[in-house]
């Protein structure tokens, strides 16, 4: 009874971190979209600035009409800009809870903690000499593989 209990419990923690992982997937997704229009939309602004700009040295009169398009096409760039740099970082930050949903945070991040660098120094001194130690400690040589 206990035993069918601890499998019903750990049948609804995997369906409890897969349901986790896929609306984060979802929510990386949703906002690299945002992101890329976003984007595409700032990329636009600029380009029609870029041409107010280009008439404005092709001697374009400078009239209160002219000045006022000049300025809003600004503004809009501006807004643009700052509408891509949050959807850049909506973004990081879906990628940093996909990577914490799915456990892989640290690891994404190429953070070792120190007992696992200890771990890991003690693994490659080992594999170098060519000894390995077995769970009490003990200097194990490897099988002779001729």
């Amino acid at each position: 009874l206990g035993r069918l209990a601890a499998i019903s419990q750990y049948r609804l923690i995997i369906d409890q971190v897969s349901l986790e992982v896929k609306i984060a997937y979802r929510n990386v997704q949703t906002t690299w979209d945002e992101m890329i229009s976003n984007r595409q939309a700032r990329l636009a602004a600029r380009d029609t600035l870029e041409a107010l700009i280009l008439r404005e040295k092709q001697s374009e009169p400078l009239t209160p009409t002219f000045v006022q398009l000049k300025l809003d096409t600004q503004s809009r760039l501006a807004d643009a800009a700052r509408l891509e740099y949050e959807a850049t970082s909506n973004y990081n930050l879906a990628v940093a809870q996909l990577e914490r949903a799915k456990g892989t945070l640290l690891v994404y991040d190429n953070v070792i903690m120190e007992e696992d660098q200890a771990a890991l120094r003690a693994r490659y001194r080992a594999e170098v000499k060519g000894n390995m130690r077995d769970a009490k400690g003990n200097v194990v040589q490897p099988p002779d593989m001729r």
